[in-house]
């Protein structure tokens, strides 16, 4: 097996929650693990696991603050702890996709559509699948939607790439 640089080791140290449970619980045995040899071994071995922590939280606050503009429904829904709980899923789910906060708001919210139904705003759900998609057209039904509590019409058309044109038509009854 081919050495593994620090850098490589220290960046998955900082997306991985579990690794860096794994790294507190037995440093010798994650490096063995991954690999790293020499001065980049001793360089792994003397982090201190509570400022490795600390900084991989910083990621996570700065993920968050990119993830909640995405989804601000979903947000007000959860409430003070909204922040919280996106902390404790992303801290082992680090977004594959490109617009990374895209790829962590749909994680957070697929998450959430599972575990707290109805904690996912749907216009923000909807609109979410329809960017990974890479769409076209897309026409949803919402019932309940906005202020009025109505029924309403989402539609999304995906000709612009990086924010998809939508339109919300209201029901009145």
């Amino acid at each position: 097996m081919a050495a593994v640089e620090f850098a490589t080791v220290f960046a998955r140290l900082l997306r991985d929650g579990r690794l860096r449970d794994a790294f507190v619980a037995e440093p010798e045995a994650v490096a063995a693990r991954m690999g790293v040899c020499g001065a980049d071994r001793a360089a792994l071995l003397a982090l201190d696991p509570g400022d490795l922590e600390f900084q991989a939280r910083v990621l996570l606050r700065k993920r968050w603050a990119a993830a909640r503009r995405i989804i601000p429904g979903t947000c007000r829904r959860l409430g003070d702890g909204a922040g919280s709980l996106f902390c404790d899923h992303a801290r082992n789910h680090w977004p594959d996709t490109v617009p990374a906060d895209l790829g962590d708001a749909l994680s957070f919210c697929a998450w959430l559509a599972s575990s707290q139904p109805r904690a996912v705003e749907p216009s923000e759900w909807n609109r979410l699948r329809f960017l990974r998609s890479r769409g076209f057209l897309a026409v949803h039904v919402l019932r309940g939607h906005g202020a009025r509590r109505s029924t309403a019409v989402q539609i999304l058309c995906g000709w612009m790439r990086s924010r998809p044109c939508e339109l919300v038509l209201h029901a009145r009854f």
